[in-house]
Order: structure tokens, then sequence, then C-alpha cells
């Protein structure tokens, strides 16, 4: 099949990005379609493949309107049987081009259901221009999903959203994980919290429970590693501020592999996340993970045996304490969370489906 994918920002190294290079790998698009490309920021791997920069503008409120404008417009000049579509709007794609097939990492959260999250840290005028964005944004979106041909969610909870909020039936298919490309190093004394320095993955509630768990620990530290919009930049400088510890921007693969083996447990505390692939990483790596009980971790982490699913950063501190005094519930946990990773999140599993439903489509578009 010829394929063609659309995103909207190429510029980081997350679970999105994992699934698009990981179709890219297997079916060789013929082209990648974002509105923003960062070599430095996102997988080296990207650079053997034809990825077409539209243009965007950098750390600005206008990249959901110009993404959602672009992409609603275009033609593909390209030959093709399907395009895959990924973060909103590029899955506008299917407007003026048939055969669409959207793997949904959610629905456009700063339009749904973030809105009111988003509205609250806005000043008057960008309240003004988001409530009327968001309005016609909506509208759109219930009109071009309805020609969409097939929609992959990435998990239960964004299936729910997909439903909620566009009227559409969805169908689960989770991201996997390169397990054997993990592996279970030492069990130093450092809790490790990987992902992007982003308001949303609320890394002030780990800073937390780690400070007061630091109380009765402190022979532990707390790493944290991701990468950075610079958008971001004064979430960042308030983090620093927060705890005694390190946090490391855009490391390479190799570097965060090494962290994630060598960790003592891994954190995670997104908002609502869509699905989450960084507990499924320290899983792999025979890490038990301690996550917010809430969002796409619900479905990943068993509660009590591959970790804990936490409600507030006090229960997370409390955690963080029996894991540092059981060693022994560390190493259970951790080989509980391999087992569960190589039995239900391989990327085997995952191409098979995407790619049986993309030749379908190919056939009936």
């Amino acid at each position: 099949m010829d394929i063609v994918i659309t995103h909207n920002l190429l510029c980081a190294r997350g679970g999105a990005e994992k699934v698009i290079l990981e179709i890219a790998k297997k079916f060789e698009p013929v082209a990648i379609y974002v509105l923003r490309y960062d070599k430095e920021g996102t997988y080296p791997e990207f650079s053997d493949f034809n990825v077409v920069e539209m243009g965007a503008p950098k750390g600005s409120a206008l990249v959901g309107p110009v993404g959602a404008y672009r992409f609603y417009g275009m033609k593909i000049k390209e030959d093709y049987d399907v395009v895959n579509a990924h973060w909103p709007a590029s899955h506008w794609v299917r407007n003026k081009n048939p055969g669409c097939v959207w793997y949904c990492h959610s629905p456009s959260r700063a339009v749904y259901d973030l809105y009111d999250y988003r509205m609250n840290g806005f000043s008057l005028p960008m309240k003004m221009g988001h409530y009327f964005y968001s309005k016609a944004y909506r509208a759109i979106d219930r009109r071009v999903c309805s020609k969409v041909e097939h929609i992959f969610a990435n998990s239960c909870n964004v299936q729910g959203r997909v439903s909620k909020y566009l009227g559409r039936d969805s169908e689960v298919l989770y991201p996997g994980v390169d397990y054997d490309e993990y592996e279970c190093g030492d069990y130093d004394k450092y809790f490790f919290l990987p992902g992007r320095i982003d308001p949303t993955k609320r890394i002030e509630y780990v800073v937390s429970a780690f400070n007061e768990f630091r109380k009765e620990h402190g022979d532990f530290q707390l790493v944290i590693a991701g990468s950075l919009d610079e958008k971001f930049r004064w979430y960042y400088e308030e983090i620093k501020g927060m705890f005694d510890g390190e946090i490391l921007l855009n490391v390479d693969s190799k570097k965060m592999a090494d962290l994630y083996s060598n960790c003592y447990c891994v954190l995670f505390s997104g908002m609502d996340e869509d699905f989450g692939i960084t507990p499924l990483e320290g899983m792999a790596c025979s890490k038990p993970v301690i996550s917010v009980n809430e969002g796409g971790p619900r479905e990943t982490v068993v509660d009590g045996e591959t970790g804990f699913l936490v409600d507030d950063a006090a229960s997370m501190a409390c955690r963080m304490g029996e894991l540092a005094s059981d060693f022994g519930l560390v190493e259970r946990m951790g080989r509980e969370g391999r087992l569960r990773v190589r039995r239900k999140f391989g990327w085997d599993v995952f191409l098979r489906r995407f790619g049986a439903v993309c030749r379908d489509v190919a056939d009936r578009s």
C-alpha cells in the first residue's frame, strides 16, 4: 500500500511520534505531512522519510487554527491508497481526500474535555478568541469526522471521547512497546518521571509527592526527563524551582533507555491521559509504576500487581514509601509488569490490525 501520514507538530519524542514512526517503518509512507518538523526535538529516524513541513507559527495560539485551515483545504498530490491521520486537526485532511484511517490519540482536548481548563488560564481577549474558535471547530469537526472511513482510538478512554464529542464509533487499538529493546538494569535510588514538560502532565503533582516522601527517605532522588516546547519554558522554570533534583531536556533514546533501565520505579501524573506510553515502557523494564488513577493508565497498570494507582499526591508519596521499604515488592511488580507488556502490548499485534484495516479501506475507496 501507498500511505500518506498527516500529523500536526513533529517536534517531540512522545507516544504519538513513536506510533507514527512504527507505522512509517512498516509501511514506508510516500510522505509525512506536518505543520512543523523539528529534527533535533523528535526521533532522528524520521530523517529517513519524506517529511513535508507545511509551516506553522512557533509557540503560538494560532497553531491550532492554522493547522485546521491547512488540513481542511489540503488536496494530496501524491498517488496513495490510504491517508493515515494522527493528532487533530490533521484528520481534517479527509475533507478533500477519501480513504482516511484516523489513529485518534484524542479529539482536540483544548476545545473539548480541557476547554474549561484552558479558558481559566487565558486573558479576556484570548478567552473570546478561543470561545469562537472552539464553537466553529466543533461544528466542522463533526462534519469532517462523519466522512472518515475508520477511526482507531488508542484507548478506551479516548474511545469514550470520540463517542461523546464526535458521535462516532471507534475501535480501540493499543500502541505497542518494543519490549525486547528494554531491559532491567540496576535499581538505583531514584524515581523516574519521563515525558513532555507540559502543564497537562502535572509534574508538580509528582514533585509534591516526592518532597513529602523524601522527608523519610532522604537517600532517594527524583529524575525528570522529557522534551520541552519553548512555549512551556515558564513551566519548566517553575518546576525547576520546586525541588532539589534533575530535569533532563531532550535526551536521546539511549540515555532515556538507561534512565528507565536503572530507576527504582516509574511515576506518571498526566491529566486524564489519552493512553500514556511511559507506564508501558517502565513495565517493559521490569519496574513498578505509580500512576494517577485516571485516563489511559487505568487500562495498563494493574493496581497492586504491576504498580499502584493513586488518587492524590499524598497517596503517591505513601506508595513510594511502601516500595522504598520493600525491595521484594519492587521486584515482584516489575516481573508482572514485563509479562503484561509482552502478552498485550506488542507492536506486531498493532501493525497486523492496522494494516488489515488500511487494506480494507483502500479496497473500498
